[in-house]
């Protein structure tokens, strides 16, 4: 099985949930006055790829750090939601099959 990095970089430029723009990478430290390379990110949960732990959704749900990597890698589904301009909703997915599905990806649209 070939492995396929899905991972948006993440850059000031980048554009967050909701066309938010709360992303900043800072270098800290320069080779010409440290001698090493040091930069501070600030960004939000929801900044490029990522997941939604089940605590986000559950008030008892696991956190990211809870879960199994291992459940992350293997044969996905992927689901195109492009066309959603607000937010998911039940009727965008309930007339999908997920009963042979292991692992979802959600294509969202870029804005």
């Amino acid at each position: 099985m070939s492995i396929i990095d899905i991972s948006w970089p993440i850059s000031n430029e980048i554009i967050t949930y909701k066309n938010k723009k709360d992303v900043v990478i800072q270098a800290t430290k320069n080779f010409e006055l440290d001698g090493f390379r040091e930069s501070k990110i600030s960004c939000g949960v929801h900044t490029g790829t990522h997941i939604d732990a089940p605590a986000h959704f559950m008030e008892h749900g696991k956190t990211i750090d809870q879960l199994d990597l291992s459940q992350l890698m293997g044969q996905a589904q992927i689901v195109d939601l492009t066309h959603v301009t607000d937010k998911i909703t039940k009727t965008d997915l309930e007339h999908l099959d997920f009963s042979n599905c292991k692992i979802l990806l959600f294509k969202t649209k870029i804005v």
